[in-house]
């Protein structure tokens, strides 16, 4: 007999908060910051604020009045930001049609870049496809056939898969090497014998997505069986990065060395305009083995499709949205960088830093180290490039002479509760990181929440449901279960319901596949999905069944079935943007999560 569900407990859903009845003013809150920074802010919202390096409290202020809303969106469709973003998506490709014609030359006749390539072909070794296989898997974002709010693996790994002609082979191997896929995608075949398991594409799709206030940037939706196989490559490269200190999972080493630079000079951090846009296929074929060459060429996409329907034959080799354009232009930085600071290409300098096309390098190389990258078609960003004075950025980390100085944003309309919480929690983290007092600005903001909600509830640490304070001045109940944790309630988004269009076997077929345990029946499973979205950024894959019971993980609780009372079903995915959840998203409840009693 199946358990009634208790709903006495059901959180209570909070209204979202208009702006009008927050009363949160990007005007009044700008002016706050102007008299406790003591600088005055240039340009609409403080965006042409110059940079003034002077002293701490200068570089502090200035720094944060010119970043704070220069990613700002207020939603409202831009023609000069399409048109900037598509004249940049047009000069990078004739950038790297100019790469393309004269790198084959300049490369033949220059010791240099015969050297670095000496060093990419000791590092990568033999391609193996056996290897690459172990690390394929989809990626976190939309495809060609699906949107991002579909970017879910049950949706992945349902429907007909879509592949570039390029790759469609091996498409199909991964797809048979997997027999309860490919049992999903045959499901509904009427002639399962004669469909191919992948629909082929012309190539990847164009689209256009934020980045600051004056102009947006391009990535490539690629079609899902591209990305598939570009994952396991992207993973090769990483697994041998880190054999010679380059580790692509930590951002930690190049937010050291900024701070390094800052206090000796001896370091300097670069960063590049358009870094992925600007890899010229050419520079990838002359530099990368034959076998890593082929592979790479076999599962990219050569084509583009613009939003117009226009379609273009790509001048770069990747774009971002390719599951190895990461992985690949490190490399391609690093074996750069290296060969720059060490001649000898037996030698590698310690002190060389690179994650994407952030790099650190001495600051004795940083001039050849721009022209080296300048040959092969990238340029550097001088506004974001430092190698002289006290301040040094990479990774998204800031400092002055030692002192961190990294500002925060705002990104988007203070129009509901949870946006300021999160506005408020920024600057007093800012406060916290930097030493400046905030306490006032801090009381303004917290005046605008309902009465209720007022009150600091949350440490530092335990997500934005609520604002966040010093342990001694929160109010912390004792959690039933015992006195090593505190219960407290804060604000989240509401469950987001997947629609139910996942037929029985497909769904079977793609828990199987995700599965290390035996295939299950169909009988034993709910044809519906939840995601439960929480302040914390992981979302826990749960499948509803009849008689479902109730398991912790961490501070919340999952909804699991029977079969998977010994499976971790908690499935890592990126966290989204509100507006690239499903429609019906964006509703607030009442939650209570626990927290761990610190020692007094």
């Amino acid at each position: 007999m199946s358990r009634k569900r208790d709903n006495r407990a059901r959180p209570k859903a909070v209204k979202p908060r208009a702006n009008s009845t927050l009363g949160f003013s990007n005007e009044r809150f700008l002016e706050l910051l102007t008299v406790l920074t003591g600088i005055q802010p240039v340009g609409e919202f403080g965006r042409e604020t110059p940079l003034d390096l002077t002293d701490l409290a200068s570089a502090r202020g200035s720094l944060l009045l010119r970043e704070l809303y220069s990613k700002y969106d207020d939603g409202k469709p831009s023609l000069s930001k399409e048109e900037t973003t598509w004249k940049r998506f047009h000069e990078a490709e004739l950038q790297c049609q100019e790469t393309n014609r004269r790198f084959y030359e300049l490369a033949n006749r220059n010791p240099f870049w015969v050297c670095v390539r000496r060093r990419i072909w000791t590092l990568l070794g033999k391609f193996s496809w056996d290897e690459a296989a172990k690390g394929f898997g989809h990626g976190p974002g939309g495809t060609t056939r699906l949107t991002r709010a579909q970017a879910f693996a049950a949706y992945k790994y349902s429907g007909t898969p879509e592949s570039t002609s390029g790759n469609a082979i091996l498409a199909t191997c991964a797809i048979a090497s997997v027999p309860l896929w490919k049992q999903s995608v045959l499901f509904e075949a009427e002639d399962p014998e004669t469909k191919p398991l992948v629909a082929i594409v012309e190539g990847n799709s164009v689209i256009t997505v934020p980045k600051n206030y004056k102009t947006h940037r391009t990535i490539a939706k690629e079609p899902c069986m591209n990305v598939y196989i570009q994952k396991g490559i992207g993973r090769m490269i990483r697994r041998r990065l880190k054999r010679v200190g380059v580790d692509l999972d930590d951002q930690t080493r190049n937010q050291m060395a900024a701070l390094t630079g800052s206090l000796t000079g001896a370091l300097a951090t670069m960063d590049l305009s358009m870094a992925s846009d600007t890899l010229a296929r050419e520079v990838v074929s002359w530099l990368l083995p034959n076998d890593w060459w082929y592979a790479l060429e076999q599962c990219r996409s050569l084509v583009g499709v613009l939003p117009s329907g226009e379609t273009i034959n790509y001048q770069k080799f990747s774009s971002m949205g390719n599951g190895f354009t990461f992985e690949l232009e490190s490399l391609i930085f690093w074996a750069i960088t290296q060969q720059v600071c060490c001649s000898d290409v037996q030698e590698t300098d310690a002190s060389v830093c690179v994650y994407g096309d952030d790099i650190v390098v001495p600051s004795i190389h940083f001039e050849t180290l721009a022209e080296r990258l300048g040959e092969a078609g990238f340029t550097p960003n001088l506004k974001k490039s430092f190698a002289t004075g006290l301040f040094r950025e990479s990774c998204g980390k800031q400092y002055y002479a030692g002192a961190d100085v990294t500002p925060f944003y705002v990104r988007r309309e203070v129009k509901h509760l949870d946006r300021l919480f999160l506005v408020h929690n920024n600057v007093y983290r800012w406060g916290v990181r930097t030493g400046v007092d905030v306490s006032e600005i801090c009381a303004s903001l917290r005046k605008l929440a309902p009465s209720s909600w007022r009150e600091p509830r949350l440490p530092d640490g335990f997500g934005d449901g609520a604002f966040i304070g010093d342990v001694d001045e929160l109010r912390l109940d004792s959690h039933r279960f015992g006195w090593e944790y505190w219960q407290v309630n804060v604000l989240a988004q509401s469950s987001i319901e997947l629609q139910n269009d996942l037929p029985t076997g497909q769904l079977i077929a793609s828990l199987n596949a995700l599965s290390t345990r035996a295939p299950i029946c169909s009988k034993d499973l709910a044809t519906r999905l939840r995601v439960i979205r929480r302040n914390q950024k992981s979302r826990y894959l749960t499948v509803l069944e009849p008689a479902p019971f109730n398991k912790e993980i961490g501070p919340y609780t999952a909804v699991c079935p029977n079969w998977a009372t010994t499976m971790d079903l908690e499935l890592p995915y990126i966290d989204e943007a509100l507006s690239g959840l499903p429609a019906r998203a964006g509703r607030f409840e009442e939650i209570q999560i626990l927290i761990p009693q610190y020692p007094c």
